[in-house]
Order: C-alpha cells, then sequence, then structure tokens
C-alpha cells in the first residue's frame, strides 16, 4: 500500500460542497433560530414555527449547524359555530379567521290559521310560503241525513252524498205470503234491494180440536 494512505485518514465531506440540509421540525420560537422577520413576536407570543437544519462541513468534521425559519406551524386548534350561523376558525399561530353567517338552518315552524307556513332560520330570517298554502278539515257536518259537509280552515266546503239505508223490512209482498220472503232495504235515494235467500217463517198456527 502506498505510505500516504498509510499516515492519512480522509473522511469526505458530506452534502454538496461540504453543505447539507437535515431535521426538519417544529420548535418554540427562540433565538437559536436565524434572525427572520417576525422572530422577536414569535419569541414573545411563545408561537411554533417549522426549521430546519443547515450543515456546513468545510471547517468541522461534524459540521457547523445553523437554525433557520422556514415557516409558520399554523395548524386548526378550534372551530366554532354561533347560534347565527357564524364559524370561527382559531389557528394556533395566526390568530382568527371568521365566516359570517354562511352556516343556514331551521330553527322553527308556525301555521296560520289560513294555512300560511312560516319558516323562521337561525340569522333572524324568516319566509312566509303563501303560494301553497296547508289546507285541512275543520268540521264535518250532515245535511238531511244524506248528505256529508266538510268545512276546511280557509272557510271553503265540500259535499258528499251518501247513500245510506232508510228501512229495513221483510219483502212479504202487499199481502201475506205474496213477497219473496228477503230482507227488503229501502236506500236514502228511493231505491230498495231485497238481499240474501227467503227467510221461512210460520204464516199461521191452528190447534186441531181432535
Amino acid at each position: 500500500m502506498h505510505p500516504f494512505y498509510e499516515k492519512w485518514h480522509l473522511d469526505i465531506p458530506k452534502g454538496v460542497k461540504g453543505d447539507a440540509f437535515k431535521n426538519l421540525k417544529v420548535q418554540i420560537a427562540d433565538m437559536t433560530i436565524e434572525p427572520y422577520n417576525g422572530q422577536a413576536e414569535d419569541i414573545n407570543n411563545q408561537e411554533q414555527v417549522i426549521v430546519y437544519e443547515y450543515y456546513n462541513y468545510e471547517d468541522y468534521k461534524n459540521g457547523n449547524p445553523k437554525k433557520y425559519y422556514l415557516g409558520d406551524y399554523n395548524v386548526i386548534k378550534d372551530i366554532s359555530i354561533a347560534q347565527d350561523g357564524t364559524i370561527t376558525i382559531s389557528y394556533n399561530h395566526n390568530g382568527n379567521k371568521t365566516f359570517t353567517k354562511i352556516m343556514k338552518w331551521i330553527t322553527s315552524l308556525s301555521l296560520a290559521a289560513d294555512g300560511t307556513l312560516t319558516i323562521n332560520y337561525n340569522t333572524g330570517e324568516s319566509q312566509s310560503i303563501t303560494n301553497n298554502k296547508i289546507k285541512w278539515i275543520n268540521n264535518i257536518s250532515t245535511a238531511d241525513g244524506r248528505t256529508l259537509i266538510f268545512t276546511y280552515n280557509d272557510n271553503t266546503t265540500n259535499s258528499i252524498g251518501l247513500t245510506l239505508p232508510n228501512n229495513v223490512s221483510i219483502n212479504t209482498g202487499n199481502i201475506e205470503g205474496e213477497g219473496n220472503q228477503k230482507v227488503k232495504v229501502t236506500w236514502t235515494n228511493g231505491n230498495t234491494q231485497d238481499i240474501g235467500n227467503p227467510i221461512n217463517y210460520i204464516m199461521e198456527a191452528a190447534v186441531d180440536d181432535n
């Protein structure tokens, strides 16, 4: 082996031309970081910042590290929603950002006697639906025993004719024994109807003297 290599041990510097970047990390701002704009404020507020270490190996075997500011460590720490729909996002570094009344939801519904539906929102707004009112029955009555009358909340009415049994008898004809002996139903519309099978019954009974 050549005597030169027996006497000397050579280390090849890391990085390009003896420089290297490493240890990207988050830390509380302090004076160990190379100066940057806003550093004093960050230190006073104990803000977290992102730094990287720059190593120079030209003068030292293990490098000469320096920390440089890369940016703010700015993450969301809280989100709140106010009753009026305002969203506030709180960051750990850059304070709060507010979005005013961007969320809207229904807080209540009300129904007037005439069928008008009113929708109330969390923003303080309200909306009344008047072009398509809700209709319901307020009262039901009958007329002449055969007409059903519906009265609605808007004071309109609707009538439905009913066909109801008016009389029920046995069809015996004009004199005893003439009819078909079926149940005869007379309806409120004047029609009659014989229902079922003939009914057998005793028309006459006598006692034999013998």
